[in-house]
């Protein structure tokens, strides 16, 4: 994420009141269209909606719960599961 926001700010005019202000709404959208165009804003918008969805799909799916429970019990057989939960706590 640091990247695309390094990026972002090295493609962005020096103008930011124009970009927060612009037509669009969008301020990541008015960036990519100032330099890609109509086009190539639709193309990489429509793969960050895409990358999205899926994101959320694979997030609900149950997946996660899949791979959370063989975590616990890996982490159960070799006796850190008191370490797992502690680190639990731990406020990200």
């Amino acid at each position: 994420m640091t990247a695309v926001n390094l990026s972002l700010v090295f493609c962005m005019d020096s103008d930011t009141e124009s970009i927060l202000n612009s037509p669009i709404g969008q301020p990541m959208a008015e960036i990519l269209f100032s330099r890609f165009g109509q086009g190539g804003t639709l193309a990489l918008w429509s793969f960050v909606v895409i990358a999205q969805y899926v994101n959320l799909v694979l997030r609900f799916s149950g997946i996660e719960l899949i791979l959370y429970t063989r975590y616990t019990m890996g982490f159960n057989t070799v006796g850190m599961l008191y370490l797992l939960l502690l680190l639990a706590l731990i406020p990200v």
